[in-house]
C-alpha cells in the first residue's frame, strides 16, 4: 500500500452542501468528505476498469482517503486545534498545541489561556480551516443559484418545483491524503465527480497524485486530520489505536448514504475535525493512521474518520 497526496481542482463548480431545506441543499462545506472523495475515487476506477466490483470495494476497502481541504496560496489548509485562539484587537493568533503537548502525555489537565496579552478574550479557531505558520482563515468561493426540476418523463420543467443551491466555484483547488494499492501505482491523474448533479455537469474535477509528504505510526499525541469516532479501541487492516484521551467537541451527525445498498447509514456521535488526542499504536499502520481506520457500525462501513497525525506532521503540513 502507497501513501499518496491528491490534489483536487474542480472544472465545474460541485454541490458539497452540509444542509438541506425544503428549497434544496444549502450551506457549501469548506472541504470534501474522506468518505465523498474516496466513493468519487473508487467509481473512476471502476468506469476504467481498475477496479473490479463495487460490492468487493465497499466490503474490504483497498482504497481509503482523508478529508480534503482547500489549498491556499501559502499551501495547505488544516483545522485549527482546540488549543488555537485569535486576538481580534491584536489580529494576533495564540497557538499553545507543541506548549501542552508534554502536559497532555503526562496525563496533566491542560492550562487553558482564555485572554490574550493585551487583555482582550480569546475567540477560538477550533474546527476552522487555518493555513501557513501565520494561521490564516481560509474558505471557499461558492455563489448561490435557483433552479427549477425536470420531467423524466416530458424532458421540461416542472411548474411550482423551484429549488436552491449553493454550489464551491469552479477552479477551487483541495489537498488530501490517499492510502492506495501499489497496483495502482501507474495511475497519475484522473477525471472525477465530487457532489450532487454530476448528470447536470456539477462537480466535474481533475485530481493528481504523488508521493505524500509524511508518514505516521508511532504513539504519542495527535491532531485529529478529521471527525473521530470516541471509542476505546480501533483496529483495522493489522493497526490498532488506543485512545487515552481526547481533547474536543463532540457532535452527533448522520453517516452519510451508503451507495451500494441504496440506504442511509445510521446517526453516530464524532468528534469534532482538529481535536487533540493521546493515543497508543501497535502494529503495522503506517500511512492508514494518516486517512483513517474505518469503523464497522450496524453492518454498515465508515470511511473517512480517525485520521491522525502527529503534531510535528501537523505542522509539517502547515510549512512550517
Amino acid at each position: 500500500m502507497r501513501l499518496l497526496e491528491a490534489r483536487i481542482r474542480l472544472e465545474s463548480p460541485a454541490i458539497i452542501t452540509t444542509r438541506r431545506t425544503e428549497r434544496g441543499f444549502v450551506k457549501p462545506s469548506e472541504s470534501i468528505p474522506g468518505s465523498t472523495l474516496r466513493g468519487a475515487i473508487v467509481t473512476a476506477l471502476l468506469r476504467e476498469g481498475r477496479v473490479s466490483s463495487a460490492e468487493e470495494e465497499s466490503r474490504k476497502p483497498t482504497i481509503l482517503a482523508s478529508p480534503a481541504y482547500p489549498l491556499h496560496p501559502g499551501g495547505r489548509s488544516l483545522p485549527a486545534t482546540l488549543f488555537m485562539w485569535y486576538c481580534e484587537k491584536c489580529r494576533e493568533a495564540v497557538d499553545l498545541t507543541r506548549d501542552l503537548k508534554e502536559s497532555l502525555l503526562t496525563g496533566s489537565e491542560p492550562e487553558i489561556r482564555l485572554t490574550h496579552a493585551c487583555g482582550e478574550p480569546l475567540r477560538p479557531l477550533y474546527g476552522s480551516l487555518i493555513a501557513t505558520k501565520r494561521l490564516e482563515r481560509v474558505g471557499v468561493r461558492s455563489f448561490r443559484a435557483t433552479s427549477v426540476a425536470i420531467s423524466k418523463s416530458r424532458g421540461s420543467a416542472v411548474k411550482g418545483m423551484l429549488f436552491d443551491y449553493e454550489a464551491v466555484a469552479e477552479g477551487t483547488e483541495f489537498w488530501a491524503l490517499m492510502l492506495a494499492p501499489d497496483a495502482l501505482e501507474e495511475v497519475k491523474e484522473m477525471e472525477i465527480f465530487v457532489g450532487r448533479g454530476a448528470s447536470r455537469g456539477f462537480g466535474r474535477a481533475r485530481v493528481t497524485f504523488s508521493p505524500a509528504p509524511l508518514q505516521s505510526g508511532e504513539g504519542g499525541v495527535f491532531i485529529a486530520l478529521s471527525p473521530l469516532t470516541p471509542l476505546g479501541e480501533i483496529e483495522w487492516g493489522g493497526c490498532r489505536v488506543r485512545l487515552k484521551r481526547a481533547f474536543g467537541r463532540t457532535l452527533r451527525t448522520m453517516a452519510g448514504w451508503d451507495y451500494v445498498r441504496n440506504a442511509p447509514r445510521p446517526f453516530v456521535s464524532l468528534v469534532q475535525r482538529g481535536s487533540v488526542v493521546v493515543a497508543e499504536v501497535d502494529g503495522e499502520c503506517g500511512g492508514l493512521l494518516s486517512v483513517g481506520l474505518p469503523v464497522r457500525l450496524e453492518d454498515f462501513l465508515l470511511t473517512g474518520v480517525n485520521a491522525l497525525i502527529p503534531v510535528s506532521s501537523y505542522y509539517q503540513l502547515l510549512g512550517e
